[in-house]
């Protein structure tokens, strides 16, 4: 999963300070927050690149 460059520079920081445990939690909050619907529409969808998509009942997404 992707995460963006501020996510990634908090995570950096932390470890930089030797706060391995906070850096940990951030982590897993934003790899939460990624696979939540409010995250992805306030993205929008054009910007998450090759995930799956919904084409609507009955498509074979093919």
């Amino acid at each position: 999963m992707r995460h963006d460059p501020a996510s990634g520079a908090i995570v950096i920081m932390l470890r930089s300070l030797k706060m391995h445990g906070m850096a940990q939690a951030v982590t897993d909050l934003i790899d939460r927050a990624m696979g939540t619907v409010a995250y992805r529409s306030a993205i929008g969808s054009s910007t998450m690149g090759d995930g799956p998509r919904d084409h609507g009942e009955g498509s074979t997404g093919l």
